[in-house]
């Protein structure tokens, strides 16, 4: 729901629908609800309610920030709006420590709006979050966004 394009939930995902390998790969639709997996279909619509809150997850430009190993780290920016999304497919913990001269401002904090925590930007590098294992955090810049680099990146978006 982050990534930029339209979103794609192969039908019964959101109930945790079974399927095995072709002809099984799906069955028709389980429509009795008491065969859903009602925390599964919860975690999908609070996942489609962020990005509907959330302009720059829809429309916004998008950077790669960090991809190395396990750990994939990108922003969304559109206008006065950004956020930046880091992912660790680790089996450990790992400190943020991202650089992010260019894109964010030196100074700037960001407030978890998907998972917790808070960064900072601090000599060009987005710090002061550790991420578990097998987690993920959306942070959003809290305050102003430079408008400088927000002129830019709405330039590759027209």
């Amino acid at each position: 729901m982050c990534y930029p394009g339209a979103p794609c939930i192969y039908y019964g995902d959101e109930v945790g629908m079974e399927g095995g390998k072709d002809p099984d790969c799906r069955r028709a639709f389980a429509w009795d609800e008491r065969r859903w997996n009602g925390g599964l279909l919860a975690y999908f619509k609070r996942c489609i309610a962020l990005r509907k809150a959330h302009p720059a997850l829809r429309r916004g430009a998008y950077r790669r920030l960090l991809a190395q190993g396990d750990i994939y780290v990108f922003g969304r920016r559109l206008g006065d709006e950004a956020l930046v999304i880091a992912l660790n497919a680790s089996k450990g913990t790992w400190p943020l420590n991202v650089s992010v001269a260019g894109y964010l401002e030196e100074g700037a904090r960001l407030q978890g709006v998907w998972g917790e925590g808070q960064a900072r930007v601090e000599n060009g590098r987005l710090v002061g979050l550790l991420l578990p294992a097998r987690s993920g955090v959306v942070l959003e810049v809290v305050g102003a966004v430079d408008s400088q680099v927000a002129r830019e990146e709405a330039t590759l978006i027209a």
